[in-house]
Formats: structure tokens, sequence, C-alpha cells
């Protein structure tokens, strides 16, 4: 496959994930009650935090460190 295809499909990948997660806590505090939050809210909290994990992403890649700042192992070649 195409690697710049393979990365779109990561990127998706990961932004989907973060709106999922968000959109479950978001709907889990609804129905305890705690937020009362209308649906285009959500998505612009789920769309937020998609782009800040995705910021820090690159931000640990370029120190050479992994997502939650563990060092990297380089790939043998």
């Amino acid at each position: 496959m195409n690697s710049q295809f393979v990365k779109r499909l990561k990127s998706f990948s990961w932004r989907m994930g973060v709106a999922l997660i968000t959109f479950g806590f978001v709907w889990l505090t609804d129905n305890i009650g705690l937020l009362e939050l209308p649906l285009w809210m959500q998505g612009v909290i789920a769309l937020g935090l998609a782009e800040i994990t995705k910021w820090w992403n690159v931000k640990m890649q370029s120190l050479g460190r992994g997502f939650f700042g563990g060092i990297r192992k380089k790939a043998e070649q």
C-alpha cells in the first residue's frame, strides 16, 4: 500500500478513536445526570481532544519518545 495512504488511515483511526472515547464519556455522564451537553458541543469537544492528542503525539515523536513519554526503540534496519 501507498505509505501516504497508510499515514492518513492511521491518522483517521486515531481521531476516530479519540472521538469515540469522548462520546462514550459524555454519554456515560449524561446517563448519570452529571452533564447536559448538546450534541454539537460533544462533537466540538471530541474534535478538540483529537487535535490535542495528535499535537502531543507529534511533539513526543520529535523528541524520540512514545505517546506516554517512554523512549522509543529504533527499528532495526
